[in-house]
């Protein structure tokens, strides 16, 4: 759980604090905005990926990967939260735009950096 003290007027951060913490839950000082650019990269990037994977489609195999089978349990950890919530997570965290950007870039850079020649044909 992230925490920052402020307007803290009642002075009762030190009491949530320390309940929390008895509850046995890592308590995260961070401030609003550091967890915000965090959350973009681990919570958004992981549900947009998900939901892409989704829609691609995938469909379990008898020779599937440990890699491939971590894209499907990735699918069902996402896709089983609600669209609201996915929307929710894109459109109001002020730094998801740019990691779309920055995603769609990485994505574009790795695809053309592949040899097409050397490509099998289809």
């Amino acid at each position: 759980m992230m925490m920052e003290k402020v307007r803290d007027q009642h002075d009762r951060y030190g009491f949530w604090k320390s309940y929390f913490g008895s509850q046995n839950i890592i308590i995260e000082e961070i401030t609003a905005d550091q967890h915000d650019m965090m959350a973009a990269k681990s919570q958004g990037l992981t549900h947009l990926i998900g939901r892409v994977i989704n829609d691609f489609g995938t469909q379990k195999t008898n020779i599937d990967t440990v890699g491939y089978q971590a894209l499907h349990k990735l699918v069902n950890q996402t896709c089983n939260d609600s669209w609201e919530l996915f929307e929710d997570i894109q459109k109001f965290n002020p730094y998801t735009e740019s990691m779309i950007t920055d995603l769609n870039q990485s994505f574009k850079k790795i695809v053309n950096s592949l040899d097409k020649k050397k490509r099998l044909p289809k």
